[in-house]
Formats: C-alpha cells, structure tokens, sequence
C-alpha cells in the first residue's frame, strides 16, 4: 500500500501494482482492466511472457476479465484450458505460444461501482489457492482508491492548464513552458522564437452574431 500510494504518474503506479502482486504470488501474466462506459474494457497493462504487451480494448463480455466484470465476482480460476466454454472464452495476450493455464482476477469497486479488475496468471496449472484469491482483492480494494486519485489529479492538472471552450493549452501553461523553453535556449545557446495569431475584427463577430457563434468560431480556429 505504501509502495503504490505515493505514486501520481500513472505508468509508474501500474508498475508499483505490478511488483506488489508479483511479491505475494505466481506473476507470470499480469493484467490491469479499467472499465470505460457501458461496453468496453480498457486492458490499460498488459505483461506476458517478461516484457509488456500493446494496451488492448474489448468488450465487456469478451473473455475471462470479461465475464468477471460482468458476474461482479472475483474468480480463480484453476484449469483454464478445460474451463466450462459456457461461462467464457479465454481471450489471449502477449505471448501466445506460452498461454495461461491458471489465474485469478480480482475486481476494483470504488463508491460501489466496479471501475475495473487486476487479473495474475500462471503456465502452470493450480498455482493459486484461495488465500492468494483474498489478498488479490485487498490489494485491488486500495489499487482502485490510488488509480481513481490518480486519475481526479490528471483531471485537476488538465483543468488547470486546458481551455474549456478550445480545448487547447492556455495562458498559464504557456507562461509555464515557454519559461522552461526559454531557459532551454539561454543554456544551449539555441534561438527561441514565437509565433503569435491575432483573428481581425473578432469583435464584430460577436457583436454582430452573438457570443455563440463567436464562441464556435474560436473552436473552428483553434481546431485547423
């Protein structure tokens, strides 16, 4: 728990959650699923085989995370080649040529709802038991506290440094950054230049049409 707590980047608290299952039990397949909307699983870390695989969506009926997010059960499951193909089909990742055959899946619930599920697998058969089970879904019951203050702060950052109407960065991160290039230049003795966009008569738009319309303009601009 400490190990993840003090993590604000999210990468690094995908690893942190990665390391501190890998230091309870069997880890040779790790998975962590966020939920996003009503019908896809956003598969956000995926590790097979020692090394990462490409971040993956599916459905949330698709596959064994799948079925857990749907049944709102956390599940061990410990013959996954002979698993009953009327509950789910397995659905592979990462290195295909040395699958899975037993796993566990513990789902994260915030304020009641499941926002996603932490899944650890092994190429042996039975290498989990019911305890590893438990301790998965105490470490998935503080995974889905950290990842949600995660995710307010990435909002917070974003709100601070993005424009509303435009979309774009605004004034504060510019004066931000432009500062951090500035410096960037001096030091390397490199040129620094900036490039400003005035639109003419811009008032007349919303005099003229009103602020609406002026408002829509913007984001055409900003949006070429």
């Amino acid at each position: 728990s400490q190990h993840m707590s003090d993590k604000l980047d999210r990468e690094q608290l995908y690893l942190a959650i990665h390391k501190s299952v890998a230091r309870l039990m069997p880890c040779e397949s790790f998975s962590i699923t966020l939920v996003n909307g009503k019908d896809r699983l956003d598969h956000i870390y995926l590790y097979d085989y020692g090394e990462r695989a490409p971040a993956e969506t599916s459905t949330v009926s698709a596959g064994m995370i799948g079925y857990t997010i749907s049944s709102g059960n956390s599940l061990r499951v410990d013959d996954l080649p002979n698993i009953d193909k009327n509950l789910f089909t397995p659905v592979p990742f990462g290195e295909v040529s040395m699958p899975t055959l037993s796993a566990v899946v513990a789902l994260m619930r915030r304020g009641g709802k499941i926002i996603g599920a932490i899944s650890t697998q092994s190429y042996s058969k039975f290498a989990y038991t019911d305890a590893d089970l438990k301790m998965l879904e105490l470490l998935a019951a503080h995974a889905a506290i950290v990842i949600d203050n995660v995710r307010l702060f990435a909002e917070t950052q974003r709100h601070a440094t993005i424009d509303e109407l435009t979309n774009i960065y605004n004034r504060r991160y510019l004066m931000g950054h432009a500062q951090l290039e500035f410096d960037r230049a001096k030091k390397e003795e490199a040129v620094f230049s900036l490039i400003m966009l005035d639109v003419d008569f811009f008032k007349r738009i919303n005099d003229g049409y009103g602020h609406l319309v002026g408002d829509q303009i913007l984001r055409g601009i900003c949006a070429a």
